[in-house]
């Protein structure tokens, strides 16, 4: 019997399964489309290169149902990044969040401030940079290291939503 659990433990730690924190992009995307308010979700996890630098960031999107609006932008930010940062397929360098309207164009709210708050994400010193112009990419990124300070370590834990992120409006 105790050979049986040390092979099975060994296993477990050999494919890298880290005690049941977070899961893989497939089954984030599927899990957030059962949030009501959802219409679509994507989850990717990618690579970029700069120079010889790789970097891993996984990207999350959400596009709202008609009819819907965030209702708590503060914590619909934390929720996102929280879920983002507990994506489990590759040890990541960052994590980009978007949120669109049901018809495409970015969330009209307070979405990068939120962030900024929640998360004590330093201000791009560079116009160019997603950071300081939300309104036109409608994405919010964070670097790992960002992350970790706030959050803790990767994987992160899989956050409940609240019943205030998202409703109708």
């Amino acid at each position: 019997m105790a050979l049986a659990t040390l092979a099975v433990v060994g296993a477990l730690l050999l494919s890298g399964c880290s005690g049941g924190r977070g899961a893989d992009a497939e089954t984030t995307q599927t899990r957030l489309l059962t949030y009501p308010g959802i219409a679509a979700s994507r989850v990717v996890v990618g690579d970029s290169m700069s120079g010889f630098t790789v970097s891993r960031y996984v990207s999350l999107s959400v596009t709202l149902k008609p009819g819907f609006v965030v209702g708590d932008a503060d914590a619909l930010a934390d929720w996102l990044f929280r879920t983002a940062w507990s994506v489990n397929d590759k040890k990541l360098d960052g994590a980009l969040v978007s949120v669109q309207a049901a018809n495409g164009d970015p969330v009209a709210w307070d979405y990068w401030p939120a962030a900024l708050e929640q998360f004590g994400l330093p201000q791009s010193d560079d116009p160019a940079a997603s950071r300081s112009d939300y309104e036109v990419t409608g994405i919010v990124d964070a670097t790992a290291e960002e992350l970790e300070s706030v959050i803790g370590p990767w994987p992160a834990d899989i956050p409940e939503p609240t019943d205030d992120l998202i409703v109708t409006g």
